[in-house]
């Protein structure tokens, strides 16, 4: 199954080209253009990667990172910014975001940070199924 993205940003052009990217590489890839509106989406679906956008018409993206998280804990968030300051960054670091990413990107850049992040996430999925199997009657031990 094709890993899930959402891209959350109030640039269209921006929105349609990263989706446009991350589509040719296989991904399933849904969009956002405010904070509600991606909030309503990791309500209704599990995303291993969000790309989030740091000042949303409607939010801080830093809020809805820790909203993000706390629907889903699971979820590798990287936070987007036209902004680029030490202290967003760190902040967003601090709430949990896997990665900052200033904009304009280069999109080989982009493509290498997605691969990056969703190898962490398929690693933690896989610690976490060992250990679940672990547990279980019979599974190994160690």
């Amino acid at each position: 199954m094709a890993e899930r993205l959402l891209v959350v940003d109030d640039d269209e052009a921006i929105r349609d080209t990263l989706a446009d990217v991350l589509a040719r590489q296989g991904f399933e890839v849904d969009q956002a253009g405010d904070g509600e509106a991606a909030l309503a989406q990791a309500r209704r679906r599990r995303y291993d990667l969000v790309l989030l956008d740091m000042r949303l018409p409607d939010a801080n993206g830093v809020d809805i990172l820790a909203r993000i998280r706390d629907a889903d804990d699971g979820a590798l968030v990287v936070m987007m910014t036209a902004y680029p300051e030490v202290r967003t960054a760190v902040t967003a670091l601090k709430a949990g975001a896997y990665d900052y990413l200033n904009k304009p990107f280069d999109l080989e850049d982009v493509k290498e940070l997605v691969r990056r992040a969703l190898e962490t996430q398929r690693l933690r999925k896989e610690v976490e199924r060992l250990r679940t199997r672990a547990g279980e009657p019979g599974g190994s031990r160690g």
